[in-house]
């Protein structure tokens, strides 16, 4: 369905709550990416000490 309004603005105590929308939209983005849910789940999962110190990004 195309979207035909704006989106919303959420506010919170007349203030806008974007850090809020931003992170649900963020959230809703990486869950919407094949394997990512598992991906993010194992990292979840993983000791720090077993991390690399260097990712190599």
């Amino acid at each position: 369905m195309p979207r035909t309004k704006p989106p919303a603005t959420a506010t919170v105590s007349e203030a806008p709550a974007t850090g809020h929308w931003d992170a649900i939209q963020e959230t809703l983005y990486l869950l919407s990416v094949p394997g990512m849910r598992d991906t993010v789940r194992k990292g979840m999962q993983t000791p720090v000490a077993a991390c690399a110190k260097d990712p190599g990004w």
